[in-house]
């Protein structure tokens, strides 16, 4: 009898083990969109100086991190800081947002001694959105709000601090 009660004892220990593993992952695992892939994705937007190169930019990525991406001329790599986390989901949803107006805009390449632009980047490819902010174009129009949404990601403080 007390063979059956110890067995029936390991029993449920081992069960109770494995619902809790089945159960408690980590947020990669939570969030559906976090492939191999999605994790080599970068989303970046900023402003560059066309005949300098200088750059002032913001990123997140498929590593859940934000950043500034800084860069004074074409000769130079640029600087990244990270400065914030960002949650998978928000990720998720960014990367979303933005595969579906690069697929509904493929091309806007209109810059002007100043650029605005939005990136999207994987491990095999890059695609950009290119244009002038001192005009309002029809052709740069959801760009341009989809660029300020982006913005607004970013703490006020950090967006001081980068500009």
């Amino acid at each position: 009898m007390h063979k059956k009660t110890l067995s029936v004892f390991v029993v449920f220990c081992i069960s109770i083990l494995c619902f809790g593993a089945s159960c408690s992952t980590s947020d990669a695992g939570k969030v559906s969109c976090l492939s191999e892939r999605a994790r080599q994705t970068t989303i970046r937007w900023g402003d560059y100086d066309v005949k300098s190169g200088k750059m002032r930019a913001y990123q997140f990525s498929g590593s859940l991190k934000m950043s500034t991406v800084e860069r004074e001329s074409f000769g130079e790599q640029p600087e990244i800081n990270d400065f914030d986390k960002i949650e998978g989901e928000v990720f998720c949803k960014w990367l979303e947002k933005t595969v579906s107006i690069f697929e509904k805009i493929q091309t806007l390449n209109a810059p002007g001694d100043e650029a605005r632009y939005v990136e999207y980047s994987t491990a095999k490819t890059t695609v950009r959105a290119v244009w002038n902010p001192k005009y309002q174009t029809y052709g740069s129009k959801e760009f341009r709000a989809f660029y300020d949404s982006l913005t607004a990601l970013v703490p006020e403080k950090e967006r001081r601090q980068n500009q």
